[in-house]
């Protein structure tokens, strides 16, 4: 059996991750080196202007663009590209790309395992793309295949590719196959879950002999294909089991391999490490949770619960058409009436009833066969929530330490300040207090220690300020996310002016260093603003700002 980990080293010798993606690509072949894409030679540059994050890239001779492809990416918004504007300064040509608030996708890459979903979800949007840019005569050479000025929104993982209209573009896929490789080989850091080789198929049709864009497609096909057969053959293994489980992964590949319908490799070994960066926990994996973190079975099974269903009903305008007709019938039939149309004094008065009750009710009955019918129904879900709290819940408050600090120098007064860590907080009672001590902070940190006396720190860390008070944040890892995207940072703050991915803390031999994650709200040193995407370095005692949140650094 053939491993991907065990590829030549002619591939960049890239250092390979072990995940259980790359092991599903047991029997792949990987060409012999993976080539580098010549399509952007040109350095851009990252400047903030009108509150936007722009990365720039200027051209000081106009021959070297290509006019036509210029006014169409300019004047146009097309899906999947970045936003584009087109300037002249100093009689050099710029192209200004808005990347507010997304994040360049290698760096998306160490925040976040990429699941099976994901990752066809990316190559989807790459094909699509590819097929759009046909109707605004632009060629796929001129897309910058670089997962370092590629950029994604952090959260629904939509991509926002670079077109650069140069003279020196290479025509053909060359750079897309090379792109797609690198991110398979170096960059992506695949979830464990079973896999039907969905990579180990990708890389046979990237080295396939005529790669085209229909081989992308074709790949596309077979997996949804296959995920459908997946999907039924779950629900018949569901039905056939008596307790009414889902059955192990060894269980499933054992049926799935005797019954021959599809071949496919689930994975005996399951990371243990928590997924919570990729989708929302079930009601299983909450409860698991919980009992780690110290909580009865009891106050496990007084949790919220939401129950969902789906009904077919009618849409809103129908009603809504259907009661507008019906009351103008009425107003009708009272002018009818103040006018003696329809008094009983008029000799015609029952003639005029009768005609003005079949033509109301002709009207009522077009109406209602048109609108109310079986095609017009539409589907609704409906979402239940029963929320049965605890009574003792109220007795898990936690008291956080803060310490008064002195607002004329805005230097932290020496104490007992909070120190946020983990996803549980524990008094001497050994009761668990995450809740509502997360919601009266509005952040929630994935790293840190509880420390009783911070006051003689020899570690790395940010003082928070907080209403006259500090909270100490412990930097113990680097690259420190800071943001508002849980799962996904190593400090969450639950605040609208936060970027998803706002700002990193850095550490390298020369010192520490800040990078603005292009955040929309922008990150600040001692009241200056720092341009998003370079590395600014921070001493000990700056003062740092992201959006309306103020933190002194200090070195320890």
């Amino acid at each position: 059996m053939y491993n991907i980990i065990e590829m030549k080293e002619e591939t960049e010798g890239a250092a390979l991750k072990s995940s259980s993606a790359f092991e599903s690509v047991n029997s792949a072949q990987m060409p012999d080196s993976i080539e580098t894409t010549d399509v952007a030679p040109f350095v851009p540059d990252y400047k903030h202007l009108m509150s936007r994050n722009l990365m720039i890239y200027t051209f000081s001779n106009e021959d070297d663009l290509i006019n036509y492809q210029v006014e169409m990416i300019s004047n146009n918004q097309i899906r999947g590209l970045l936003k584009v504007d087109y300037t002249r300064i100093n009689g050099k040509v710029c192209l200004q790309y808005d990347v507010t608030s997304l994040v360049p996708l290698r760096k998306l890459f160490e925040r976040r395992k990429i699941n099976r979903d994901d990752f066809i979800f990316i190559i989807k949007q790459i094909v699509d793309l590819i097929d759009n840019l046909e109707q605004y005569l632009l060629d796929s050479g001129g897309i910058v295949f670089d997962s370092q000025l590629v950029f994604a929104d952090p959260q629904d993982l939509k991509l926002g590719f670079t077109y650069l209209p140069t003279m020196k573009m290479s025509y053909g896929l060359k750079g897309l196959k090379a792109f797609l490789l690198k991110l398979v080989v170096n960059d992506i850091n695949f979830a464990d879950e079973p896999s039907d080789n969905y990579v180990r198929k990708l890389i046979e049709a990237l080295k396939a002999k005529g790669f085209t864009l229909s081989s992308l497609k074709d790949y596309l096909a077979q997996i949804n294909n296959i995920e459908s057969v997946s999907q039924g053959e779950t629900k018949k293994l569901r039905t056939g089991n008596r307790s009414g489980r889902i059955l192990s992964s060894t269980q499933m590949d054992d049926i799935k391999l005797a019954q021959k319908e599809f071949d496919t490799s689930l994975f005996p070994e399951r990371s243990k490490e928590p997924r919570t960066n990729i989708h929302p926990d079930n009601n299983a994996n909450k409860k698991q949770n919980l009992l780690s973190e110290g909580l009865t079975q009891k106050s496990i099974e007084n949790q919220s619960e939401l129950k969902t269903a789906t009904k077919l009903c009618y849409p809103p305008k129908s009603y809504i058409i259907l009661f507008s007709a019906i009351g103008v019938l009425i107003i009708f039939g009272v002018v009818l009436i103040v006018s003696g149309v329809l008094s009983p004094a008029n000799p015609d008065f029952l003639l005029s009833l009768f005609g003005f009750v079949l033509i109301g009710g002709a009207i009522i009955y077009l109406i209602y066969s048109k609108l109310f019918t079986f095609d017009n129904k539409v589907e609704r879900t409906i979402v239940k929530k029963r929320v049965n709290v605890t009574p003792s819940e109220d007795n898990f408050a936690y008291k956080g330490f803060s310490v008064p600090i002195r607002p004329q120098n805005r230097n932290v007064q020496r104490g007992i300040p909070e120190v946020r860590e983990g996803k549980v907080h524990r008094t001497n009672n050994n009761y668990p207090t995450r809740n509502l001590c997360e919601k009266k902070r509005d952040a929630t940190p994935q790293e840190g220690t509880v420390l009783l006396n911070a006051g003689s720190l020899k570690v790395p860390h940010l003082k928070r300020i907080v209403d006259n008070a500090s909270e100490t944040i412990l930097l113990k890892s680097f690259p420190f996310m800071i943001g508002r995207l849980e799962g996904q940072v190593d400090y969450c703050l639950k605040n609208p002016a936060i970027g998803k991915l706002h700002a990193e803390v850095l550490k390298t031999s020369e010192g520490y260093f800040i990078c603005d994650i292009n955040s929309k709200n922008g990150t600040f040193i001692n009241g200056e603003r720092i341009c998003p995407g370079k590395e600014n370095i921070v001493q000990n005692e700056d003062h740092i700002t992201l959006g309306n949140e103020e933190f002194i650094f200090c070195e320890g």
